[in-house]
């Protein structure tokens, strides 16, 4: 028997602590995003999914678009009714097959909401930054980031502890990454 839409908000309510608007727009994005997928698909323009881990990854991109933020990974276990290992893995595949997603100013915000950079000093000849990060939505904001400039390889990331321990410069173009993300001035 099909759910109303008041249960889902109230079951997002209870189980990711969101406020009623949070999760109202939650449930709104879920929604729109379905219909946007089937519409895009229907018309030929959609990414036709080989596999169940690709499905949901598409089905995230398009929430994520529709609610302009990327979400918790709390929230993709409810959304999708999956484990903590499952819901970071449909996060993963999402960056890797839609890197862009979420527009550049929807990545910075998430990203100044929660990171909280530290300058390290010199440590084997380049002065290196530890960025803490409070949750995994701006965790993977700015990695989403780093990837959509080709930074990957420059940055050492501790997925457990939600770090990027980053150098001062970065790339051939050797930009400072916490320009790049946003967060210069919250460095201590």
């Amino acid at each position: 028997m099909p759910r109303s839409r008041n249960d889902a908000v109230r079951a997002l309510m209870r189980q990711a602590s969101l406020t009623q608007a949070e999760a109202d727009a939650l449930v709104r994005a879920v929604e729109e995003g379905a219909v946007d997928e089937a519409r895009d698909t229907m018309a030929g323009s959609g990414t036709v999914p080989s596999s169940m881990s690709d499905a949901r990854a598409a089905r995230l991109a398009y929430v994520v678009q529709r609610l302009k933020r990327p979400l918790r990974r709390r929230e993709v276990e409810i959304v999708f009714r999956v484990t903590p290992t499952t819901a970071r893995s449909i996060v993963t595949r999402m960056h890797a097959m839609f890197p862009d997603a979420l527009e550049e100013p929807a990545l910075l915000a998430a990203v100044k909401k929660s990171a909280h950079p530290e300058d390290l000093g010199r440590q084997g000849g380049k002065r290196r930054y530890l960025i803490t990060f409070d949750d995994e939505s701006g965790f993977n904001a700015a990695y989403a980031l780093f990837n959509q400039r080709g930074l990957i390889e420059d940055v050492r990331r501790d997925e457990r502890a939600l770090t990027f321990d980053v150098p001062q410069r970065m790339g051939p173009r050797r930009e400072d990454p916490l320009d790049m993300l946003g967060i210069k001035d919250k460095v201590t």
